[in-house]
């Protein structure tokens, strides 16, 4: 799972290395782009090493966990856990802290 979702940004990255900037323009279209994005979707707790048991202490509330999963020169990948909620109140209280 996570090796196959590496190789997919691999070949990304290495597309976007050659091909500078302008391979993101409607990137979306790209097998490797859906490749990544189908790779994402079947990720599951499991796959990072979590045990359910354990899930409640990355995912505890107002905190933000972050698990790397890979790392080379060329690219990082990682996991940021948020608890339920956690999105939106951050959004607002930032949004809140710039306008006052």
């Amino acid at each position: 799972m996570i090796t196959n979702l590496i190789r997919a940004a691999s070949i990304f990255s290495s597309h976007y290395r050659t091909s500078g900037i302008s391979f993101l323009n409607n990137c979306q279209n790209l097998a490797e782009f859906q490749q990544i994005i189908s790779q994402l979707e079947a990720v599951k707790a499991e796959n990072l090493g979590l045990r359910p048991s354990e899930l409640s202490t990355y995912f505890r509330k107002g905190r933000t966990t972050y698990f790397k999963v890979y790392e080379n020169p060329d690219f990082s990948m990682g996991v940021f856990c948020l608890s339920k909620g956690w999105y939106s109140f951050s959004i607002t209280t930032s949004i809140n802290y710039k306008d006052s």
